[in-house]
């Protein structure tokens, strides 16, 4: 799959195909996540969306809610109205910047 072109709509799948080869790689389900400010956001709505996937996760500075894209240059965040992941081609409910 290639990659987005700005962090608009992620989707989560790709987080979920990784822990998945990573469970198939190393022959057990023992798979824990950890990530910083938005990987901490995608590693925890990664654990809450497929629980069954990942067994722990360390998430540092992640925010407390779901926030709006990025886009793709300095300063989209800032007007953007669409959701940083998604979900199944939908967009997970989020917070946008005010």
């Amino acid at each position: 799959r290639p990659r987005p072109a700005s962090a608009v709509d992620l989707p989560l799948e790709y987080f979920r195909a990784g822990v998945e080869w990573l469970r198939a790689r190393l022959g057990h389900d023992r798979v824990a996540l950890w990530g910083q400010s938005r990987g901490g956001e995608a590693a925890l709505l990664t654990a809450a969306t497929y629980p069954d996937l990942v067994r722990a996760v360390v998430a540092w500075v992640p925010s407390h809610t779901v926030n709006n894209g990025e886009g793709a240059a300095w300063g989209d965040w800032t007007r953007l109205e669409r959701s940083m992941w998604s979900v199944a081609g939908q967009a997970v409910p989020f917070a946008p910047y005010v």
